[in-house]
């Protein structure tokens, strides 16, 4: 069964309501934390008092739940498809929501999706003018007052078409309006946004800002258990380590990773942290192939 927790918590960043209003009288913010991770489950007298402070019906929840879920995999659709450079998946996602868009009436978040979907098509096409591509995902973004999961999902997605200045603007009001500790279904999202960031800022050699994201890599501890958190981790962290002076072993380190990749055939993700490593001006042993 999916998260119904993770979906509650998403109703209530996107309704801005605070944990406090939602959870008095019902539960104690660590029994609620525990819920949206999905670590335990809850009465079901207090799941539905949790749907009434959302201002819902069950009926209407179980649309948005069915909603929220379809949203989060076109994501991973998109993702995929960039890294894999299959161009054809997103023009396939985006008839689908233009057809939808024809026959009945698109939620915010399917109206946003389906934007971020064509900018990403234009940017991968090397579509158009690129200011005004440009221009089109800092409105998009600046424009949400708190991002939500798939916010942060789809700014990422679409991080390599914006200045670094104009995604710090962007993140910048994200940042203090988030409080880490009371936020924690939000930490997973933010700790891949704040290592795109970090590569970004040192592909524009801005030293003092990377180190900025890498204490907030440094500081994320996510679940022991998460494969794909610990392989990120132990990228930047050699990336810190190659820009701090021990090059040599940065070197072995990522070409060790990009070959455990290839041995778990996440030729993908081996292919992504050649690119990284050859823009970051790091050389890896036989790129050529993986960098084509």
């Amino acid at each position: 069964m999916e998260n119904l927790g993770e979906v509650i918590e998403q109703i209530r960043s996107n309704r801005n309501i605070t944990i406090d209003s939602l959870c008095e009288g019902i539960m104690s913010h660590s029994t609620y934390h525990r819920f949206v991770r999905g670590k335990s489950n809850i009465a079901s007298d207090s799941f539905v008092k949790l749907v009434g402070r959302l201002h819902m019906t069950l009926a209407m929840f179980l649309q948005d739940y069915q909603g929220f879920f379809k949203l989060k995999h076109d994501y991973a659709i998109l993702n995929h498809a960039k890294y894999s450079r299959e161009v054809k998946l997103i023009q396939d996602l985006i008839s689908e929501y233009q057809t939808k868009e024809k026959t009945s009436r698109l939620s915010v978040f399917e109206e946003r999706f389906l934007k971020v979907a064509r900018a990403l098509n234009k940017g991968m096409a090397n579509k158009g003018n690129k200011t005004k591509l440009s221009l089109e995902i800092i409105k998009e973004f600046t424009a949400i007052h708190t991002f939500s999961d798939n916010d942060y999902f789809a700014f990422v997605l679409l991080l390599d078409f914006i200045s670094l200045e104009e995604a710090e603007k962007i993140i910048a009001p994200q940042l203090q309006n988030m409080n880490l500790k009371k936020e924690i279904v939000r930490m997973e999202t933010f700790y891949f946004l704040a290592g795109a960031m970090y590569v970004k800022a040192l592909l524009a050699n801005k030293d003092a800002l990377a180190s900025t994201y890498y204490s907030i890599i440094i500081d994320h501890n996510l679940d022991a258990t998460d494969l794909g958190w610990k392989l990120q981790r132990e990228k930047y962290m050699n990336f810190h380590l190659y820009f701090s002076g021990d090059r040599q072993t940065a070197i072995e380190n990522l070409e060790n990773l990009r070959e455990f990749y290839l041995d778990l055939y996440l030729e993908i993700d081996a292919r992504d942290l050649t690119r990284i490593c050859h823009k970051l001006g790091i050389h890896l042993k036989s790129e050529g192939e993986l960098y084509a």
